[in-house]
Parts: C-alpha cells; sequence; structure tokens
C-alpha cells in the first residue's frame, strides 16, 4: 500500500502544481485588467507568469511519469 500512496502522492504534487499556474494566470488576468499602476501590475505579472512558465513543462513530465508509476503499480486491494 506504501508505494500505490508515494506513486499517488507525487501525481497529485504535480497536477495540484500545474493547476496553482492556471489559477495563477486567471488572477493575473483580472489584476492586469485593473485600474492604476497598469505598466506596474503588468510587470509584475509578466515576471511572475514567465517564472511558472517555465516549470510548466517539467511539471508535466513528472506527472506523466507519476501516472504511468503509480498505472503499474500493484493494487494492494489484490494483495
Amino acid at each position: 500500500m506504501r508505494r500505490f500512496e508515494c506513486e499517488l502522492k507525487a501525481l497529485q504534487d504535480s497536477l495540484g502544481a500545474l493547476n496553482d499556474i492556471a489559477v495563477h494566470e486567471q488572477i493575473a488576468g483580472r489584476v492586469v485588467g485593473g485600474r492604476g499602476r497598469k505598466r506596474q501590475r503588468a510587470f509584475a505579472v509578466g515576471v511572475v507568469s514567465g517564472r511558472e512558465q517555465s516549470r510548466v513543462a517539467p511539471l508535466r513530465g513528472a506527472a506523466v511519469q507519476a501516472a504511468d508509476r503509480l498505472r503499474q503499480a500493484r493494487p494492494f486491494w489484490k494483495a
């Protein structure tokens, strides 16, 4: 059961981080669209977004690997 839990946690962690990035993108769109100091907000959002976008490909790869390992893990309920 421990291996199954570890593999599931790895998958959940990767998918959770990808979801956080997607939510941040939605929030960023609203922040930049607001009033006042638009340039400063747009710059800040761009910096954060750029950093997060560099994480997307590795997180996707980690999610795929974790899903593969989870699929290969022997179901603990069939032990």
